[in-house]
């Protein structure tokens, strides 16, 4: 081990490139108290799943996690990818970002947030061309339900929302809280 250490961290706006497409793809190591934890939950206790030195003799040479393990992982991989858009201006500069806070595909729901337009790129279409592409990415994935969160002082912004037929459905207020003592 070379000892580098890498910390994995959102990007900020001025570290966006434009002609790159980022992919985050979630992951999860499924340890001894997990395939314990699922022998006991589904009662599953064949020892190729808990006995290494029976396993050991298997066509695998060693123990393996119940396939209803992974694909129950894997599910909840599924739901943890959002999705996420850029639109660059007419220097090729990124000019706009958006995308989901949360998406669950098994219950057809997501709520879109992030949505970001540089001041110097406002009113020109790109906020409404970055929700374009996440609402039919979302639509196109089989979501039903798509939520936001809007300042409801930000007329600009609630304007395009209702545009893409977004209803407000209580009132919302951003801002700074402090403790009280």
């Amino acid at each position: 081990m070379t000892g580098k250490r890498i910390e994995q961290r959102g990007l900020y706006y001025d570290e966006l490139e434009t002609e790159v497409r980022y992919v985050h793809r979630p992951g999860r190591t499924l340890t001894e108290a997990d395939v314990v934890a699922f022998a006991g939950i589904s009662g599953d206790f064949n020892p190729l799943h808990v006995d290494e030195v029976f396993a050991s003799d298997g066509p695998f040479g060693r123990r393996v996690v119940h396939g209803l393990l992974v694909l129950s992982v894997a599910t909840g991989l599924r739901q943890q990818m959002g999705v996420f858009y850029g639109v660059e201006d007419e220097r090729g500069e990124l000019a706009a970002v958006g995308g989901t806070h949360i998406v669950d595909y098994t219950a057809r729901i997501a709520a879109v947030g992030n949505m970001y337009t540089r001041p110097d790129c406002r009113g020109q279409g790109y906020a409404s061309a970055v929700l374009a592409a996440i609402v039919t990415a979302l639509q196109d994935a089989g979501v039903a339900t798509i939520v936001l969160n809007v300042d409801q002082r930000n007329t600009a912004a609630r304007r395009i929302y209702e545009r893409f037929g977004f209803v407000v459905h209580c009132p919302y207020i951003e801002g700074v809280a402090t403790a009280v003592a």
